[in-house]
């Protein structure tokens, strides 16, 4: 007969694993936008060899690269990947903040804008600007704004929760990496 103490409940242990994660979710979400980069240099030379755009008229957008077959077939495929590891480490990041204690309103926030976020990077990626320009434009404002403002939520529960080992390098590193997505963001509109 086996006998279960409550210390050792199913629900400690995975506490126990979540909270131990050697490096904050969230911050593998605002590195991963490195995967999703390392992909442009492929669609911009296939858009380029293949015709579909003219460099004489000037250096195109990231959405007119992904415009025409079969760069927009890559464009949508590594948008979707991109959507569903991010949902993927939106949700842990959310367990890890709920584990420390703070399942505040910040904490139920954060997971609402890193979903719709998500789901923005995807209607971005799956609707391309010539076809369906109103819903792509929603995807990049889903996408920019909201992953943005998850990003700053992100910031303000890593300073309100418990301390840990890597939040001093975490916090400095996303305050960096906030800045810079805002700088962006505010570039991106005025271009």
């Amino acid at each position: 007969m086996i006998i279960h103490s409550p210390k050792r409940s199913h629900a400690n242990i995975r506490t126990l694993e979540l909270r131990h994660i050697p490096f904050d979710p969230s911050f593998y979400l605002e590195s991963m936008q490195s995967f999703r980069f390392t992909f442009l240099p492929i669609r911009f030379a296939v858009a380029v060899t293949n015709g579909s755009v003219n460099l004489t008229e000037g250096v195109p957008f990231i959405s007119e690269c992904g415009t025409y077959n079969p760069q927009s077939c890559l464009f949508s495929q590594i948008c979707n990947i991109c959507s569903v590891l991010a949902l993927w480490i939106v949700v842990i990041r959310f367990q890890q903040v709920k584990d420390f204690g703070n399942n505040g309103k910040a904490n139920i926030i954060s997971i609402i804008l890193g979903f719709f976020s998500c789901i923005g990077i995807s209607l971005l990626g799956n609707f391309q600007e010539s076809v369906v320009k109103n819903i792509h434009l929603l995807g990049a404002l889903l996408a920019f704004f909201l992953g943005l403002a998850y990003f700053w939520v992100q910031l303000f529960l890593t300073y309100r929760a418990q301390p840990s080992r890597g939040r001093s390098y975490i916090g400095p590193a996303r305050v960096i990496g906030c800045v810079l997505s805002t700088l962006l963001v505010i570039l991106i509109c005025c271009v």
